[in-house]
């Protein structure tokens, strides 16, 4: 069907909304079209260029200062852009329930699975690896739900949304290897499996259940999954797979990747590290500092005491949560940006301190004493850095790319440097 007649010099973005539709146009073409005239693209590319998704924030006299807009056109663009945020709004509001108990099973089979495996020492290694890949379906949801939420808040306090609701998640991470040592300690309950030994260097063996570690989580994950059936809502955004796949062709996803990868990255690899890291180098691990295992066992530096990595390794992974938080408002306040570039410059500035901590000097107890602490103190400042640039990133892509876009990135980007 024929559309309106048009001015085709003077309301070129007006013509395209006919021609390919609403959906197909930039940012810049759409704001065009709300402002018309002859000039409309190139005033539309000086209010984008100079303010980009902060827009919405700018007053209207602001607004009219600028070149070709004027005092109607302001008023135009301020009435269409409420407009679209209470329509936002108003969609959220009226969102679906979620009702899919089988995400329930698909957490709860690697769970089990791992809480029976680790009772026998002969499992296979290919049965570990489908046991993590099984679990990576947390880790899925995780990057699945963290889009949503930017749909449910103002770009203006998007930093601070973000931030709270990963940092939290972050949280677990450390809650685990704080509790697993006290978890393993006792037999919770009989049916859930036989005790095993752990060897302690010159020490005799310590009665352990490892598979209270996974067991006592079942409860918990029962409880969110009632939780999530009844009150989760869901955004009832929808895109088809072209439309999806549309942020791969913007070169800014694909340095927010790079940048993701640099802060979470570093802090899930080193996360799932710290504790070996720590055992290997300056504990147990080392065949430079103990020789042989269990009771038998012969400390081969005088005077030294190996580090428990269990009493620090919950340490790395809080500092960055806890980072992810306390910095995320900031992000709001002075932008995503400065605050990455701050964590690139201190993660460099951290991870050359901490190098020469990685091969530790064997020659006295108090070389290897000196050498934990710069160890210590060098990684709890990489979780730190990685921790804001973790807030920082998740500023930056709301803010770079619209609504339906910002989603998609967010998920791929949490889900490319989970590989960390």
């Amino acid at each position: 069907m024929a559309g309106p007649p048009m001015n085709l010099c003077g309301d070129r973005k007006t013509a395209s909304l006919y021609a390919v539709g609403s959906g197909a146009l930039s940012l810049t073409e759409l704001l065009a079209a709300i402002i018309g005239g002859a000039h409309q693209l190139e005033t539309a590319q000086t209010l984008v260029t100079r303010w980009g998704a902060a827009l919405p924030q700018v007053d209207q006299a602001e607004l009219e200062q600028v070149a070709g807009v004027g005092r109607q056109t302001a008023a135009r663009i301020k009435a269409a852009l409420e407009l679209g945020q209470r329509l936002a709004h108003q969609i959220a509001e009226e969102r679906y329930q979620i009702r899919v108990p089988q995400d329930a099973a698909n957490i709860l089979i690697p769970l089990i699975g791992w809480g029976l495996a680790v009772q026998n020492p002969s499992t296979p290694y290919a049965v570990l690896l489908l046991l993590g890949a099984l679990a990576g379906i947390g880790g899925g949801a995780f990057s699945g739900f963290m889009p949503s939420t930017s749909y449910f808040f103002p770009r203006s306090n998007q930093g601070t949304a973000l931030g709270l609701q990963a940092g939290i998640g972050n949280f677990g991470v450390s809650l685990v290897q704080l509790m697993t040592p006290w978890l393993i300690g006792f037999g919770m309950v009989g049916f859930l499996g036989a005790s095993q030994q752990m060897k302690v260097p010159g020490k005799p063996d310590v009665t352990v259940w490892y598979q209270n570690a996974a067991f006592f989580y079942i409860p918990f994950i029962l409880v969110g999954t009632i939780i999530a059936w009844t009150m989760l809502k869901s955004v009832p955004i929808k895109a088809n797979i072209r439309q999806q796949f549309d942020i791969f062709r913007t070169p800014d996803t694909w340095w927010m990747t790079l940048l993701y990868i640099m802060t979470f990255g570093t802090f899930s690899g080193l996360a799932a590290q710290f504790g070996l890291l720590m055992l290997n180098l300056y504990g147990a691990g080392n065949a430079a500092i103990v020789e042989g295992a269990g009771a038998t066992a012969t400390m081969l530096v005088d005077g030294y005491t190996l580090p428990d990595p269990v009493k620090f390794v919950f340490l790395g992974p809080l500092v960055g949560a806890g980072a992810r938080i306390v910095f995320s408002p900031l992000t709001d306040r002075m932008g995503g940006a400065i605050w990455t570039l701050i964590s690139g410059i201190g993660l460099i500035g951290s991870i050359a301190w901490t190098i020469p901590a990685l091969t530790p000097d064997t020659s006295s107890a108090a070389a290897l004493e000196a050498g934990f602490d710069q160890f210590l103190y060098g990684m709890l400042l990489i979780f730190l850095f990685a921790g804001i640039g973790n807030a920082s990133t998740f500023k930056q892509m709301p803010m770079i790319f619209e609504r339906r876009q910002a989603g998609g990135v967010i998920g791929w980007t949490a889900a490319i440097a989970a590989f960390g």
